[in-house]
């Protein structure tokens, strides 16, 4: 409530959403399963190989607006905006899985 009344705004419909699986899942099964680690995940890997590509394609257009050539650096931008789009695409489709109540099934 302070922190509503701090923004002045109140908090968005789906704040709690990142967290509803926490209230499904069992925890012991999660630790029996190998989850509670703190392994290395994909998701990670993959937000870690995104960043170093768009620190490759950022100095690369820093190197081409030094050098005035403007179609490099429309085209590497426009190619890592292809690529954030893909990858958010692949992520909608296939990196959410449905919830359920396991007391309801």
């Amino acid at each position: 409530m302070v922190s509503q009344l701090a923004l002045l705004e109140p908090a968005p419909a789906n704040w709690a959403r990142a967290y509803q699986r926490l209230a499904l899942e069992d925890p012991v099964s999660a630790e029996r399963a190998g989850r509670g680690t703190g392994g290395t995940s994909f998701s990670s890997v993959v937000s870690i190989c995104g960043l170093g590509v768009a620190a490759i394609v950022g100095l690369n257009a820093w190197s081409a607006w030094q050098r005035a050539e403007w179609l490099t650096i429309a085209l590497g931008i426009g190619g890592l905006l292809a690529a954030m789009i893909l990858a958010l695409a692949a992520y909608l489709r296939f990196g959410r899985s449905n919830l359920y109540d396991p007391k309801l099934v």
